[in-house]
């Protein structure tokens, strides 16, 4: 199980890192099951080697700050790691329920060996699972399946609570669409007041460094071209995410920087071109201009 410790902290760091290009708000957690809970488990699912597997050996979980970055981040495991299964549940507009965005994906190629050798049951195949989540779903998850899914007989008879707990989560749910809205008009309110290092990061929402102010230069540019700094509220966050995500460039996430990438990438001013500093001006002369 020590190699498979080994593997598991190895994927944590390998995810985090990737997400933290974009400046996603985040939190990962991992675990490896127990002798005892790998017994039972085989014991009850009965998987017999051939056609069924236990395939959580390893178990990631993503827990992400905003609803709106799980697919952003779903797509990008995706474009990562090989598949092999997938539970992900629809919503629906009358039912009360707990909703999975779960992946089963093959141990990286690198970890191969060192996996099988650590594993030698058969009934467990080569593979990790990733959940992910926003932090406001996160607990209500954790109380369901030690209280709920790990003891089924316990809620027999008792659907009418059954439906409060699922209830509880689908109010989570919507305060995560809330805290969404709770930002844009926050970022709304002070693009109308003009405190623009306000506005850019209470619409990006992302993990910036907070002790590097938006530059005085910038500022001044912004009070002075409406329609240039109209644009950069205006722009999609996700799209910016996304890119980041995808993007070679390396750089310090600042609020300066991200002004600079997203100008070399989709805004194409000279003027703000003119204020990158010219310890970075090789990194953002790299990035290419892309049509929106």
């Amino acid at each position: 199980m020590i190699n498979l410790e080994r593997i598991a902290k190895h994927l944590v760091e390998e995810i985090s890192t990737e997400i933290s290009k974009a400046g996603i708000m985040h939190r990962i957690f991992h675990r490896c099951k127990s002798e005892s809970s790998i017994k039972l488990k085989i014991e009850n699912k009965q998987y017999d080697g051939h056609t069924t597997y236990l395939r959580d050996l390893i178990g990631l979980r993503i827990n992400l700050y905003f609803v709106d970055d799980l697919q952003i981040v779903s797509n990008k495991m995706l474009s990562r790691y090989k598949k092999i299964d997938e539970a992900i549940d629809k919503k629906s507009q009358t039912e009360f329920k707990p909703t999975r965005i779960n992946y089963v994906f093959q141990i990286p190629e690198a970890f191969k060996v060192e996996f099988k050798e650590s594993v030698k049951d058969n009934r467990i195949d080569d593979t990790f699972e990733l959940q992910l989540r926003t932090v406001l779903s996160e607990g209500w998850h954790e109380v369901e399946h030690d209280l709920r899914y790990k003891h089924k007989n316990h809620w027999e008879s008792h659907d009418d609570l059954g439906r409060i707990l699922n209830g509880i989560l689908a109010s989570l749910e919507t305060n995560d669409w809330s805290m969404l809205a709770l930002f844009d008009t926050l970022s709304h309110r002070h693009y109308k007041a003009k405190n623009w290092d306000a506005m850019l990061r209470t619409k990006l929402r992302m993990r910036i460094d907070s002790s590097v102010p938006l530059s005085s230069e910038i500022t001044n540019l912004f009070q002075k071209e409406h329609d240039l700094v109209k644009k950069v509220f205006k722009f999609n966050r996700n799209t910016l995410l996304n890119d980041l995500l995808d993007n070679q460039a390396v750089f310090p996430l600042t609020i300066n920087n991200i002004i600079y990438f997203l100008n070399a990438r989709y805004l194409n001013n000279n003027l703000i071109r003119d204020l990158i500093p010219n310890v970075m001006r090789s990194t953002f002369e790299q990035v290419s201009l892309k049509e929106v």
